[in-house]
């Protein structure tokens, strides 16, 4: 079984097309530098729509007090925090939410060095985000072994569970799942073509590969 995130959620229709779906997490930006930002009251009136998932609040690099507050005031399940934030901000959260640990893989990275990453705060986490997008990485990249190939990716995800926030030609997970074997898969909403209306021919394809 794959775990699926699904990310940036900023209306009502991606998140009735996610949630209709079994996405486990259903994420809301919260952090006000983003274009992603979704103001809390509007996080609200969305996630009362929507039932069967967790709610994460997209955080970005936070204190943990701020972390502590935005769980209790917002009634988050979860939290998504970079890779900057310190071991001791997570400490708190023990018991009282799920973390998800963003680590940005770069177009110059080591899959050594991302290993070790991984593992200096996998104690603390419920998953690793591992994401490429930020840097346009995509599947294709990582099948022609850039920055590194398949085999050092499906090594990377087995040790712990990952998320791959990755794009991928609906055509071509069929072939990630097979080589990599993630535990989860991050997928992204985006913009209606107008209120209500958006068409989501290229995930339900890769919906099917699941």
């Amino acid at each position: 079984m794959i775990h699926i995130k699904a990310s940036g959620i900023t209306h009502l229709t991606d998140a009735r097309y996610f949630a209709a779906k079994g996405v486990t997490w259903m994420g809301y930006c919260l952090d006000p530098a983003s274009d992603q930002y979704i103001p809390p009251a509007k996080m609200q009136a969305i996630r009362e729509w929507v039932d069967g998932v967790l709610t994460v609040g997209e955080m970005g690099f936070v204190s943990g007090d701020d972390l502590l507050d935005a769980v209790a005031s917002y009634h988050l399940d979860a939290v998504q925090i970079n890779m900057w934030v310190d071991a001791a901000d997570l400490e708190p959260l023990q018991g009282r939410a799920e973390i998800l640990r963003e680590v940005v893989v770069l177009r110059d990275s080591d899959a050594a060095e991302l290993q070790k990453e991984m593992n200096r705060m996998a104690h603390l986490i419920t998953a690793t985000v591992l994401s490429f997008a930020p840097q346009g990485i995509t599947w294709a990249d990582i099948r022609a072994g850039r920055p590194f190939g398949p085999d050092a990716l499906r090594q990377l995800c087995s040790g712990s569970p990952v998320l791959l926030d990755i794009d991928v030609a609906p055509a071509d997970m069929p072939e990630l799942l097979a080589a990599v074997q993630p535990y989860g898969w991050v997928a992204r909403g985006g913009e209606e073509e107008r209120v209500g209306v958006k068409s989501y021919d290229d995930l339900d394809e890769i919906f099917e590969a699941f």
